[in-house]
């Protein structure tokens, strides 16, 4: 009989052991769970967010706004309108839209076609934007800290057909900034090759300024050269000077296009009409 007994408690305690740890074992709380991964999500995205400086988003934020002023000067319908079409800025929105999506208003709001992004940290300092709406990833814009007050973005223009109009699909050249720092502060920065378009149908033309630039203790604060452009053809030549102190400076010398088209129709016009016979 004590044998039995000793059998039965001897093959109940791997049970009572069991049950014990079970219920000894705190069970995960989904609202803790879920805190964790929200937090490390956070982290991740801290971590992306200051690859190259923890004041990054807003040095870029300051470019775009200096940018949104260069164009409301070159045309006025911009002052009329949220939609500018400023990469900085849209870029500026991305990027705190993906850090903080509580911080910005609705994302369709920004004037862009895709408003999901992803960064891809490639090496040290440098950081990939790809626009995630399709099923394949594209990058939109590279960003990269060269020295330590020294940064560069470099957009890749085929991919803001929506923003700066078709002919992003065209031009060759890819935009680039490159902005300088001090005491935590925007002190110079300067763009190449910035596309827009403005007005519709025939009235649609093409704004290229090859390069402007913004110096925060420069006599000459803003500085933009550039041109118009209609049907692939530079109409006007565009220069701008914003001084620290006094008027803006708004020159704009329009070109003799020669239409060599329209010039052979006259010609051919002009042939007819001498070789027509002339009535009795």
């Amino acid at each position: 009989m004590n044998m039995m007994n000793t059998l039965r408690i001897n093959y109940l305690k791997p049970i009572l052991l069991l049950y014990f740890l079970t219920a000894c074992t705190p069970k995960a709380n989904p609202e803790h769970t879920d805190q964790r991964q929200a937090s490390t999500q956070m982290q991740k995205l801290k971590v992306e967010s200051q690859v190259l400086d923890s004041d990054f988003l807003n040095f870029i934020k300051f470019t775009g706004q200096v940018e949104l002023e260069v164009f409301k000067i070159i045309n006025p319908q911009f002052k009329n309108t949220q939609k500018i079409p400023s990469q900085l800025y849209i870029l500026s929105q991305l990027l705190q839209l993906k850090v903080d999506p509580q911080s910005l208003p609705p994302a369709t709001s920004i004037f862009y076609n895709c408003y999901k992004i992803e960064l891809v940290i490639k090496e040290k300092k440098k950081v990939e934007v790809l626009r995630t709406c399709e099923a394949k990833k594209s990058s939109i814009a590279l960003l990269h800290k060269t020295s330590s007050n020294d940064y560069l973005i470099h957009f890749y223009q085929s991919q803001w057909s929506s923003v700066i109009g078709d002919s992003a699909l065209l031009n060759q050249k890819d935009k680039t900034c490159r902005i300088k720092v001090e005491d935590k502060k925007v002190q110079e920065f300067s763009c190449e090759n910035t596309l827009l378009t403005s007005g519709a149908g025939t009235s649609l033309e093409e704004i290229r300024l090859s390069r402007y630039s913004f110096s925060r203790t420069g006599k000459k604060q803003i500085e933009v050269v550039g041109g118009r452009y209609k049907d692939f053809t530079e109409r006007s030549k565009i220069n701008i000077v914003v001084p620290e102190e006094g008027k803006i400076h708004f020159n704009e010398i329009e070109l003799h296009v020669k239409d060599d088209f329209a010039e052979e129709m006259e010609k051919a016009k002009s042939t007819e009409n001498t070789e027509q016979p002339q009535g009795r």
